[in-house]
């Protein structure tokens, strides 16, 4: 199924905690057992690694050289696998790949059976193996197949902005069954670029940030906090085009032009939403009300505004109520080119001790359902085209992975957003 499958959550979206444990490892990636073996990684990923002190050294195992390059951007050296990388400064250190981890053939496609195991491995000033240091923005993955058994069972921890300079928090991606043949891992805050933001859509001629740092542990460089995230003062004025009467709260489509402006006091993502098929409801995933997602910063933001709709049309004669929304941390998950997710992915916020807490996922999948098959037995029925205004729990992380399927997206049993 081609396309842009893009999730999203919220870190204010918080129920009660649960355990869950984080193992140890002496290394990060597919040696250790944060990813499958199947995962080829390809020399389209650029691996990042903080260094809190320059007493701590980094080794990468892999396949072929890599070029190390420090925080101000300079060339540190190339090294081979198994070479002591030595900083000598504190902040993120880029990893850039000069091979991808398997062999490839004249026409550039992986050679079956030569994938190469990897990792890298930080250590303090005494030999300790530390953590929750590997990232990457965007997780580049060649399988070699499409099949069920190169799927990848695998969490991603994103780190998220907590709304302000001090804060940050961290969201879990829980993958079960991802495959792709060829496909990426990336994160950001609105989902696709564009009117289109927050919802899925066809892969031609859309496009999204590699925004989130993906981790392969729960990052220590994070604070694991965020603060309240609040909006009030929603005004509507048109009037806006040439030789228009500024301040009119009258609107006509392809003739005005408008502004929404609110205050909040975060960083974050703000929704504005208008009840525009008029069932008293402000939904976010669904196609008959309208949504607009983009950046919000601390005191008035401005929102222009065209009188169209999400799906290009103009807004119905009428009176339509809309309000403003802000969330901070909020991560949407933008899968490109993956055919199958099954039985799902869940998302949940992580503490600084690794407890997972489960959070409410949303999607809208309206401009691709047309191409969603039945997943496989003993489920047998079609993903949900969307979660509905309240969306969907990730639930108990210690549950069993259960998809959502159409017409029944409000079953508690029903964890996970699945495809294919």
């Amino acid at each position: 199924m081609l396309g842009f499958f893009e999730r999203a959550a919220s870190a204010c979206l918080v129920v009660a905690w649960v355990t869950m444990g984080v193992g140890s490892a002496r290394a990060e990636g597919s040696l250790g057992p944060e990813l499958d073996s199947s995962q080829a990684l390809t020399e389209r990923t650029d691996l990042h690694v903080d260094i809190n002190a320059v007493t701590e050294t980094f080794v990468w195992t892999g396949k072929g050289m890599v070029d190390v390059f420090d925080p101000t951007g300079a060339l540190l050296g190339t090294f081979a696998s198994g070479a002591v990388i030595s900083p000598t400064m504190v902040g993120p250190h880029r990893i850039d790949l000069l091979e991808p981890q398997y062999d490839v053939d004249a026409a550039g496609d992986q050679v079956p059976g030569t994938i190469v195991e990897w990792d890298v491995t930080v250590r303090s000033g005494v030999g300790a193996v530390l953590l929750g240091r590997l990232y990457s923005f965007e997780w580049s993955f060649n399988t070699g197949s499409f099949s069920r058994a190169a799927s990848t069972n695998a969490t991603f921890y994103a780190l998220v902005p907590g709304g302000d300079d001090e804060s940050s928090a961290v969201m879990a991606l829980q993958l079960e069954g991802l495959a792709g043949f060829i496909f990426e891992v990336q994160g950001n805050h609105t989902g696709v670029r564009g009117p289109d933001a927050g919802r899925s859509v066809p892969e031609m001629g859309n496009s999204a940030a590699n925004e989130y740092r993906m981790y392969l542990n729960p990052p220590e460089n994070a604070s694991y906090t965020f603060i309240d995230a609040e909006a009030s003062g929603l005004t509507f004025r048109s009037g806006l085009e040439v030789g228009g009467s500024v301040g009119c709260t009258e609107f006509v489509p392809g003739t005005s032009m408008g502004e929404f402006t609110f205050e909040t006091n975060v960083e974050g993502t703000f929704h504005i939403i208008c009840d525009v098929n008029g069932d008293g409801e402000f939904d976010i995933v669904d196609d008959g009300d309208f949504l607009i997602l983009g950046d919000a910063s601390p005191g008035v933001n401005t929102v222009p505004f065209d009188g169209f709709d999400n799906n290009g049309n103009p807004f119905s004669v009428g009176d339509h109520q809309c309000i403003a929304r802000v969330t901070v941390g909020e991560f949407h998950y933008v899968g490109r080119d993956i055919e199958t997710s099954f039985p799902g992915l869940r998302m949940f916020q992580v503490s600084p001790l690794g407890v997972f807490a489960p959070l409410r996922m949303y999607w809208n999948d309206a401009l691709v359902q047309a191409n969603a098959v039945r997943m496989p037995v003993p489920f047998n029925y079609f993903s949900a085209e969307t979660t509905g205004i309240n969306g969907v729990s990730s639930g108990d992380p210690a549950d069993a992975t259960v998809p959502v399927g159409q017409g029944a997206a409000f079953d508690p049993s029903q964890n996970a957003r699945a495809w294919g």
